[in-house]
């Protein structure tokens, strides 16, 4: 059996979210990392911060059960190619204290001679330098969600990050763990996101799967897919019909 899939999954915990995401694209969404725990010389500003990003698994339907417990029973694949088309790609998952933590570390503590504690680096060498930080995962931490220890290397995870040069004419290219907390900071900073030149846009053609939690809920999925997306063709809307699978069938057969 293949540990990889031709499909990335992004899966969510309300059938709203799903319905949104076929109705207006991919949007990304400011998400908690800690970078501390893997490199400890990063300035105190970006250490523990929320970055936007749309995050996929690289896990096949056979193995998904246990990814879909921790993030929901709502899902949507897309074939490989449309994330590598699209700039989407997979962590790098890490140790701490081994050579690749230690060398990124190194380098952050020689530019942080010149830098402040300031919300947008003024470096472009430490900004370039912390866009690669962005993609770096620890294999294994406290997770910021639960506060309990988790192998995130299990999660196979393919990421998008918003690319730096969106905001340059506005908008919040990073927030702090605080802001992400304050509902109505979040939510306008996340909405910002929703604007055109941030989604990742597909066609049904690009879409494997469609996952719902539980059979009776395919019915009003079907007539939402039949109003979204006014570009898509009938037969375009037909195809996707096909795609649905529930949570439940997943479970049982695996």
């Amino acid at each position: 059996m293949n540990i990889s899939s031709s499909t990335l999954f992004h899966f969510m915990r309300k059938p709203e979210y799903l319905i949104n995401i076929l109705v207006n694209d991919f949007c990304p969404r400011f998400y908690p990392e800690d970078f501390s725990y893997l490199f400890p010389s990063i300035l105190s500003a970006f250490s523990k911060i929320a970055i936007p990003m749309i995050c996929f698994c690289d896990i096949p339907l056979s193995l998904i059960h246990e990814h879909m417990e921790e993030y929901g029973n709502y899902g949507i694949g897309m074939k490989k190619e449309w994330a590598i088309r699209n700039g989407i790609n997979p962590v790098i998952y890490a140790i701490e204290k081994t050579n690749l933590t230690k060398q990124v570390d190194s380098i952050l503590l020689k530019h942080n001679v010149n830098m402040r504690e300031e919300r947008f680096p003024s470096s472009q060498d430490y900004l370039e330098l912390l866009e690669i930080i962005n993609y770096i995962k620890p294999y294994k931490a406290i997770s910021i969600k639960n506060k309990k220890e988790r192998i995130f290397y299990n999660e196979r995870e393919w990421r998008y990050i918003t690319p730096i040069h969106l905001f340059f004419d506005g908008g919040d290219y990073r927030l702090t763990i605080e802001e992400l907390m304050n509902s109505v900071r979040c939510e306008k900073a996340n909405d910002y996101l929703k604007q055109d030149p941030f989604k990742l846009k597909f066609t049904p053609s690009d879409i494997k799967y469609i996952i719902v939690k539980q059979e009776d809920e395919i019915y009003d999925l079907l007539q939402r897919i039949d109003s979204c997306k006014s570009d898509f063709s009938y037969k375009d809307v037909s195809i996707l019909k096909t795609r649905i699978i529930t949570a439940s069938e997943i479970k049982n057969d695996t």
